[in-house]
């Protein structure tokens, strides 16, 4: 029985190293041969496939033979690693490659192209008839342009699409993390520290000895906030990309160090950020997706636990996921991850600077998430979103140096000296430090506490209505009460109607749209089932003019509330444009898509997603044009 568990262990971690499976072939079938069974009968049974194996074979040449076994071999050995390591569940395998398969047919990928080339050049159109009146730079200027000619062309830049005014109004969904009545002084003294370190670059340590201070602070300020003691540690990265990054390429060297694994593989739920999938394929690690529960969409810790292997080096959470809000239960997912001794990255990208003080705000049933909590080996949080600095700035952490030091990259052999740096860019921004440095100490506990207060509020008031009133529902109360009084016959009767009624009374503002979970960070989901959603991307979106984040696996819509939402009503008008909206929709549910939420609906419809990579393909590539082509 144990040889029999040491020939599955040896093919479900695959160590295809040959002369280490032969030897292990041989050491077994010795030891079979040495047992009393063969001696009896296993030599009858051995003897007898033996001779119809020769039969079978003698009509065939020996080269054929040799030739005929080895292929025989590899197409199990294919087989057999395929069911023990496919990273995608099987009915998507099949899909993939029936969709692969008939793309390969020329009338089938002619009609493709054209469908993509058509979307594309509808999407061009929207993406450069902003630039009107722009003259495209396609090489250097035969003389460099004086400073008033710069500051003349900057504002010009500046002025397209008015993204200043619609960030000013409140209508921008994310994106930009800052704002309120102390805008333009807080962005001065952010500009302030940039440009006293312009030049400045952490590489070079013993020039910028500052920097390396501020960036140690900066870490470790982290570290203390996300509970963390003296021996957890980080890095400053560039985003949540290179943090999440950095992380899965610190466990995949930690476990092929430590453990062996040379085939790895992590789990996370459908709702992890595309981060996780981008760092896999960039570092052939394996991915397997659990789906998340249908009703609150957190993760599963037991699905995501069916998933895991000898080859798994860690299972990821979110606090909270992106799509819709709600935060995965970190304290269970963490009993997994000890279980099975793997790691646990919490991805609290977006949640950064809030999560840290849901408690604190009164939030008693939100999720531990931490390094208080046993079993949670890393964290990746931007400061560049709720830490009120600029963009590309990010912050990795480890629950000790031993998973820091797999993300560093050392080359000590390089002729043009000993080279080594902590994370994937050489050369980095001194000036991104000392602003994210800024930002931090400008703000203080309390002033990140204050940020997380307004925002929680604004969410819970969105939430809610989509608002439910305390204050009218107890007036309704009693006044269904007092009417029951008078007309009611039966005390029973009387508490039964009043009951009804008064959860009648209990309800969202907004008929028609309903919480995809309950919001546990700064952003809002909501779908409907009485018409398709993505309807409300033309009178809220296009004309309202609010940005909104389209969701799909179901169609759903959300928004991300900022600092940027705390000067003035803004939420109170995206309630209003939003009840407004819902209530033309409501008029005729039953109308088609059109427009933008057209195209939005029809790509999720289509099964073959190969379609719509190729339609990304096309799209970033436009992005990179500095005119249309037609």
């Amino acid at each position: 029985k144990s040889k029999v568990k040491l020939v599955l262990f040896c093919f479900e971690n695959m160590y295809v190293r040959w002369p280490q499976v032969l030897a292990l072939v041989g050491a077994v079938s010795y030891g079979v041969l040495q047992t009393e069974w063969y001696s009896t009968c296993g030599s009858v049974f051995v003897s007898e496939r033996l001779q119809q194996f020769n039969d079978f074979a003698d009509k065939y040449e020996h080269w054929q033979v040799v030739i005929g076994s080895v292929l025989a071999w590899i197409i199990l050995s294919r087989v057999v690693s395929f069911f023990l390591h496919r990273n995608k569940p099987l009915k998507t395998i099949v899909f993939d490659f029936v969709f692969q398969s008939l793309r390969k047919i020329p009338l089938v990928q002619k009609k493709v192209d054209e469908e993509v080339t058509k979307n594309l050049s509808g999407l061009e159109k929207d993406l450069f008839k902003k630039y009107v009146g722009w003259k495209p730079n396609r090489k250097l200027p035969e003389e460099g342009l004086v400073d008033t000619e710069i500051y003349e062309q900057l504002n010009q830049l500046a002025s397209i699409a008015d993204p200043d005014k619609r960030h000013a109004d409140g209508k921008v969904t994310g994106t930009v993390y800052v704002g309120g009545k102390d805008f333009a002084a807080y962005t001065k003294l952010i500009l302030n520290a940039y440009a006293r370190f312009a030049w400045a670059n952490p590489l070079h340590l013993d020039v910028f000895p500052g920097v390396r201070q501020m960036e140690s602070e900066v870490v470790r300020m982290a570290c203390t906030l996300f509970g963390g003691d003296e021996d957890s540690c980080g890095c400053h990265t560039s985003g949540g990309t290179e943090s999440i990054l950095m992380a899965l390429k610190a466990y995949r060297e930690f476990y092929e160090l430590n453990h062996g694994v040379t085939r790895p593989n992590i789990v996370v739920t459908r709702t992890a950020h595309p981060a996780f999938d981008k760092a896999c394929e960039y570092f052939k690690i394996g991915i397997r997706k659990a789906n998340e529960d249908e009703i609150t969409r957190k993760a599963v810790p037991s699905r995501m636990a069916s998933l895991i292997d000898n080859n798994t080096i860690c299972i990821v959470g979110s606090c909270p996921q992106y799509p819709h809000g709600c935060a995965d239960p970190i304290s269970d997912l963490a009993v997994v991850a000890r279980k099975y001794n793997v790691g646990l990255h919490v991805d609290c990208c977006l949640g950064s600077f809030v999560v840290p003080f849901m408690k604190e705000l009164g939030f008693d049933d939100f999720p531990d998430f931490d390094f208080r909590v046993d079993g949670v080996t890393s964290i990746s949080a931007d400061t560049h979103k709720f830490g009120c600095a600029p963009k590309g700035s990010s912050i990795v952490m480890y629950k000790s140096a031993d998973l820091l030091k797999c993300q560093y990259s050392m080359y000590p052999n390089w002729p043009g000296g000993v080279y080594g740096t902590p994370a994937m860019a050489g050369s980095r921004s001194g000036p991104l430090i000392a602003s994210t440095w800024t930002a931090m100490m400008h703000h203080g506990y309390s002033g990140y506490l204050n940020n997380a207060r307004f925002i929680m509020g604004a969410v819970m008031k969105i939430a809610n209505g989509m608002e439910i009133k305390v204050y009218d529902v107890m007036c309704v109360c009693v006044y269904y009460w007092k009417c029951l009084c008078v007309y009611a016959n039966s005390p029973l009767v009387l508490y039964f109607v009043f009951v009804l009624l008064c959860l009648s009374a209990i309800r969202d503002d907004i008929d028609g749209l309903e919480l995809m979970c309950e919001p546990q960070g700064p952003i809002v989901a909501w779908t409907s089932k009485d018409f398709n959603v993505l309807r409300l991307l033309e009178p809220l979106g296009k004309t309202r003019g609010w940005d909104l984040n389209t969701l799909q696996f179901p169609a759903a819509i959300h928004f991300c509330v900022t600092m940027a939402h705390s000067d003035g009503d803004a939420v109170d008008r995206f309630i209003a444009d939003l009840k407004a909206s819902t209530e033309e929709v409501m008029e005729e549910p039953d109308n088609q898509l059109c427009g933008q939420a057209a195209m939005y609906g029809q790509s999720q419809q289509i099964p073959d997603r190969s379609i719509i990579t190729d339609l990304l393909k096309g799209y970033l590539a436009m992005a990179n044009e500095v005119e249309s082509r037609h």
